[in-house]
């Protein structure tokens, strides 16, 4: 994925030189790389609902990679690392709670899967089973995407481009072929709202490759989001934008920037109390990039989410440790007295905990500190900037289950947990072919691969292949 120079042997016949043709060879070779293959699965995922068929082999991909990493994990070929038991962990937590759900409700969700078309053996099954298990699917789908990731160790630079390009083709889609629902622009099959928490790390991770890479290019995928992302009208989004493209600028300053900037706004907090107007400057910020949606629409959407937060928060008092069944809250909310609304929790930490178990939670968290934890050089800090943007957004949507809006959070921590800071780095991590080689006994050693995580900082033309 480097930038690769021109060879100085003497020219061919077709005025292409040696050190070309050697270049674009090695190119096409990068195309092969299980990094590249895994990294695929991205804009896959992202997507994918642009056709009947593109989510499903999004997750077609990646159930057919994972069981040959867990077999190369099981041989040696690949490390083993203490993240892949939280995973691990995690997954099995939720397919707990989904098989054993505390309580049974026959509710039929508004829409039905269109997956369960692919598959002739889910055809008797009930819409509400269906619509469960796409949820289930959705999330161990983008767990085996970090694993895979962590097993492949893409560069961080690599992932950052994949996030923002498959962001910007997604954006240029539904400004052609979206559609508007109450003067807010939806499409790839998100409303307005999951629309925007898609876009919002895209163009985060854009302002990433803005600072780091020092390329103006990436202006135009950048400029392309914000413009897909304000037509959304997306509150929760535009400031999960503003809160990752903000630590873009601050993550990897030194602590003294980081008391200076927490020293400001708390200055300025201060002052917005003393003179009574915090108040009011908290409900313009709450409403940033509402643009002219209505008081009225404003105000409805607030007292549903709170109305649901607070039931949300009433089953997880009921059933703290095992939950009442993951992808059961929906149906819950229908059948409760006072609500009958078939609606999720708005929040996926309150889904997390109200559907698996507060157990749940907590190893989602412990997933997502491991992530975002300890100072990154560079473009990790990119990524760490991508991981907080969803931690905005999880606050306020669900899409932890939609691979379409999740993937690019799915990426950063794998990622992340690839190059996680050890205690003794090896500058010369071999490649996954190299130790193939070794386990089948046909030779030694392998092409080079990046040095430390500190020699990747710089300009683009420095990019390692």
């Amino acid at each position: 994925m480097g930038v690769f120079r021109r060879g100085r042997g003497e020219g061919s016949r077709d005025g292409a030189s040696p050190g070309a043709a050697r270049a674009a060879a090695a190119g096409f070779r990068d195309l092969w790389r299980p990094a590249t293959v895994v990294l695929l699965l991205v804009p896959v995922s992202m997507l994918g609902a642009t056709s009947a068929d593109g989510r499903f082999a999004a997750v077609a991909g990646t159930a057919a990679l994972t069981p040959v990493a867990a077999g190369l994990l099981a041989t040696g070929v690949l490390p083993f690392r203490l993240c892949y038991l939280w995973i691990a962990l995690f997954a099995g937590l939720l397919l707990v709670s989904f098989f054993r759900p505390a309580m049974t409700i026959r509710v039929a969700p508004p829409v039905r899967p269109r997956f369960a078309d692919h598959l002739h053996i889910l055809g008797g099954a009930a819409p509400l089973q269906l619509s469960r298990l796409a949820d289930l699917v959705g999330l161990l789908s983008g767990l085996a995407l970090t694993g895979l990731l962590i097993a492949s160790r893409p560069h961080p630079r690599q992932v950052a481009r994949v996030i923002v390009l498959s962001g910007a083709a997604a954006a240029a889609y539904v400004l052609v072929r979206g559609e508007f629902v109450h003067a807010r622009l939806a499409g790839l099959g998100c409303n307005p709202n999951y629309l925007g928490c898609l876009l919002a790390a895209p163009l985060v991770a854009a302002v990433g490759l803005l600072r780091y890479a020092r390329n103006v290019r990436w202006l135009l995928p950048a400029a392309v989001c914000a413009l897909a992302l304000v037509q959304t009208h997306s509150r929760s989004a535009f400031l999960a934008a503003a809160v990752g493209a903000a630590c873009v600028l601050f993550l990897d300053r030194s602590w003294h920037a980081h008391v200076v900037l927490v020293a400001g706004l708390g200055a300025g907090a201060g002052v917005a109390v003393a003179t009574g107007m915090f108040g009011r400057l908290s409900r313009h910020v709450a409403n940033l990039g509402a643009a002219n949606r209505t008081a009225t629409d404003l105000s409805a959407s607030n007292g549903q989410r709170a109305q649901v937060a607070e039931l949300a928060a009433r089953v997880i008092a009921d059933h703290p440790f095992r939950g009442i069944g993951y992808a059961m809250f929906p149906a819950y909310a229908q059948r409760s007295p006072g609500f009958a609304v078939y609606l999720g929790t708005h929040n996926d930490y309150l889904r997390l905990a109200a559907e698996a178990g507060v157990p749940t939670l907590l190893v989602f968290l412990v997933l997502f500190g491991l992530g975002i934890f300890h100072r990154r050089p560079g473009e990790l800090a990119v990524q760490q900037a991508v991981m907080l943007t969803f931690g905005v957004l999880l606050m306020f949507a669900n899409p932890l289950a939609n691979p379409v809006v999740s993937a690019p959070f799915w990426g950063a921590l794998g990622c992340l947990l690839a190059w996680r800071p050890r205690r003794a780095p090896d500058p010369s991590w071999p490649s996954i072919a190299s130790r193939l080689r070794r386990a089948s006994g046909h030779g030694r050693g392998g092409p080079p691969v990046p040095g430390p995580i500190a020699s990747w900082e710089g300009t683009e033309s420095h990019a390692p292949h």
